[in-house]
């Protein structure tokens, strides 16, 4: 198995100012406003983008594309003669290109909550809705759980409002031990709701927690938000690395992709309107990609696409569109999953395997289809959220 890191991330370089991150950190706790704080944010990725190209770096080798072929290179270097790719989330886009412009050195390739190209959406209001929409569904179809959770949207709604107009005093435990405390907003409990959406193990909480909150029942969110703040991560995060590709490749293309219109056809989920990071973004990585970055990608390559029903950041639709130009495809929806679907159950990681092994035949996945439906709880939150 190869693993290899991203250039400008963990071990691999360049390395993009690795002190911008604490410099942003130390500006953040002398409670700036927000347009001090982008005004200097956009002046430290101004001065670390000149210091860069003083010393030879240009982030016009920062791509979708680039990254792809940094792969090719680790090939060749291991003197591999093909291989097969796994990809999960933006690693599928990388596979992607992959399989646009190297498809003679791959054997076979598992696209896991796949990120096309040719996404429609680049933003987290509407993967959500989607995300949301099966979560009421679901609710729907049982009638107990129904008629425990008759306004699950109106619910999540009212408790966003509620917090962010009376945010909740919360406490967290500092890198050196110390307890400080912090305002709990609306925002924070929506975004803890998303990374509750991340894990099948945790979604059975969330109707509850959602009426719960929108109820008054602040006793319950410090166990909460201790549990969803933020999602497992993996390694070091590179902000700088991820702004050099998504200032480039995550404009808004559409009128519908801006924040304004995100905000008015999509009121309820105005929380995940994050919007494109406009002034950084004009002096980090300002260059228009060439449109054909954003084509389809076309290949008769054995493809396994794998998505999650309740994925809150790449829907199935996003599987739908990726299988539609891959003529040797496999799309399997998983039911009760959720994002990076691999991680769902061992039937889905032996459908994987067996996929690897046997690519060149239809992979079976009907163990997929005995997968149990996700079973909400409706009462005693605190006692499930500490089991």
């Amino acid at each position: 198995m190869v693993f290899f890191d991203y250039r400008g991330t963990g071990f691999s370089e360049p390395s993009l100012c690795n002190d911008l991150e604490d410099s942003l950190n130390a500006f953040s706790k002398r409670n700036p406003t927000t347009a001090e704080k982008t005004a200097f944010e956009s002046s430290i990725y101004k001065n670390c983008r000149e210091k860069l190209l003083r010393e030879g770096t240009t982030l016009a080798t920062f791509s979708s594309y680039q990254l792809a072929s940094d792969a090719e290179e680790i090939r060749k270097a291991l003197q591999l003669p093909a291989w097969n790719i796994y990809g999960v989330s933006y690693g599928t886009t990388v596979a992607l290109n992959l399989l646009r412009s190297y498809p003679a050195s791959i054997k076979s390739a598992i696209l896991d909550s796949p990120f096309p190209p040719n996404a429609p959406w680049l933003d987290f209001v509407r993967p959500f809705d989607t995300c949301f929409k099966v979560l009421e569904k679901n609710i729907a179809m049982d009638p107990l759980v129904s008629k425990a959770f008759p306004s699950i949207r109106t619910d999540f709604v009212m408790a966003v409002k509620r917090l962010n107009a009376k945010p909740a005093l919360l406490s967290y435990n500092e890198k050196n031990g110390n307890l400080a405390t912090y305002n709990y907003t609306g925002d924070d409990f929506a975004w803890s709701i998303w990374s509750a959406m991340l894990k099948p193990k945790s979604i059975p909480y969330v109707p509850l927690a959602i009426q719960e909150i929108a109820n008054g029942n602040d006793s319950v969110l410090q166990l909460w938000s201790n549990i969803f703040s933020s999602p497992d991560t993996y390694g070091k995060f590179s902000e700088q690395q991820s702004k050099a590709i998504l200032c480039f490749e995550g404009k808004p293309q559409k009128k519908e992709d801006n924040e304004e219109s995100l905000r008015l056809n999509y009121p309820d989920f105005t929380s995940f309107n994050s919007g494109f990071a406009t002034a950084i973004c004009n002096v980090w990585r300002p260059e228009i990609p060439d449109k054909r970055i954003f084509e389809p990608v076309v290949s008769n390559v054995p493809v396994l696409i794998l998505c999650g029903e309740y994925d809150p950041v790449c829907p199935p639709y996003f599987g739908e569109i990726t299988a539609r130009t891959l003529s040797n495809s496999t799309l399997l929806i998983v039911p009760s999953a959720s994002h990076a679907a691999i991680h769902a159950d061992d039937c889905i990681r032996t459908i994987a395997k067996n996929f690897i092994l046997n690519f060149k035949t239809q992979p079976l996945t009907k163990c997929a289809e005995n997968r149990a439906e996700i079973r909400f709880i409706t009462s005693n939150l605190s006692d499930a959220l500490r089991n």
